[in-house]
């Protein structure tokens, strides 16, 4: 071995071992840190990113960068990420998309469970099952006599194929034993202007942005996809409740590589933690139609695996494949 390949071993050796990484922590942070958000400015992740990272930057005294850096669905800043130095100044702020993305793609530039590891998950939220105005149907039951009668004749819309809607519509489909034709479109935009002006039948759509449609009785809210009633929607049944067993969230929050030392991360996730105890912050959440969350990253990695596993499983047996 040569005197160099024998200074990397040591270092990469010095680099893993307790004493290393409990010094690493001591010392974190001391430098600005890069927040990545694999969409567009504007959503909820670059809210909620810009939200906790303005809220850490006075607890930590380093400034909290957040970067834009969309496409693919979010795995190029994710990739960008699970490339970068495991030091815990390059960090992802993402979605539930991250594991679902697996399920549809075999080529990521990243291994998911290797590459990345979770560090907190912030915050989550249901999805709304929105059928549109003049649908004769006031409840799910009505929406299921309604659709099992005409197999095909109804549809749903999504963002896109191996988006959090389309996967919420396969899962109802497997559920209740129908047919119902998915159409496609290309963002959020697009596919809520369409169950506006009716051209599809029902849609899965976040909390957020269907509440003013709902409040303006644009569109009807027939169920929810949380465990229990959604506090912005008090009188909307849940899925469960209308004998349809499917729950769905919707999920935020930091990952960093694969690489980087436990008590790194575990730094990170204490300061997350306290920005979430805020009560400004809180409401700004809720006010997003999200519930607070605030794991640790063991917690959040074991999370995403079996995020990941589900979206396989649903994508396998729905035939979802990217396009």
């Amino acid at each position: 071995m040569t005197l160099r390949a024998r200074i990397l071993a040591f270092a990469a050796a010095l680099a893993f071992s307790p004493g290393f990484a409990a010094h690493a922590a001591d010392a974190y942070p001391s430098k600005p840190i890069h927040v990545v958000v694999p969409f567009p400015p504007g959503g909820p992740v670059d809210t909620l990113a810009r939200l906790l990272s303005a809220k850490m930057a006075d607890a930590m005294g380093q400034q909290l960068v957040v970067e834009n850096k969309p496409g693919a669905g979010g795995s190029i800043g994710a990739a960008q990420v699970a490339r970068s130095s495991p030091d815990g100044y390059t960090v992802l702020m993402t979605a539930s998309s991250f594991a679902m993305d697996p399920a549809i793609r075999s080529n990521l530039p990243f291994d998911p469970r290797k590459d990345m590891h979770g560090v907190s998950m912030v915050a989550s939220g249901p999805v709304v099952l929105l059928a549109r105005q003049g649908l004769p149907a006031k409840n799910v039951s009505e929406l299921l006599a309604l659709i099992k009668q005409n197999p095909d004749k109804y549809s749903y819309a999504s963002t896109g194929v191996g988006t959090v809607n389309h996967f919420a519509g396969e899962l109802f489909k497997g559920a209740t034993q129908t047919s119902i034709l998915h159409v496609p479109y290309n963002g959020a935009a697009p596919a809520t202007q369409a169950i506006l002006a009716g051209e599809v039948d029902i849609f899965f759509n976040n909390v957020l942005s269907s509440l003013p449609h709902i409040k303006a009785g644009k569109v009807q809210a027939l169920a929810v996809t949380s465990e229990e009633r959604w506090p912005s929607l008090p009188d909307v049944p849940t899925l469960t409740e209308s004998n349809v067993d499917v729950q769905i969230a919707s999920w935020y929050g930091f990952l960093a590589p694969g690489a980087t030392p436990p008590a790194v991360m575990d730094a990170f996730a204490s300061e997350v933690k306290k920005a979430l105890a805020d009560p400004e912050t809180r409401e700004k959440i809720a006010q997003l139609g999200l519930a607070v969350d605030g794991t640790t990253p063991d917690e959040f990695q074991a999370y995403i695996g079996t995020e990941i596993d589900k979206w396989t499983g649903v994508a396998k047996k729905a035939d979802i494949k990217a396009q």
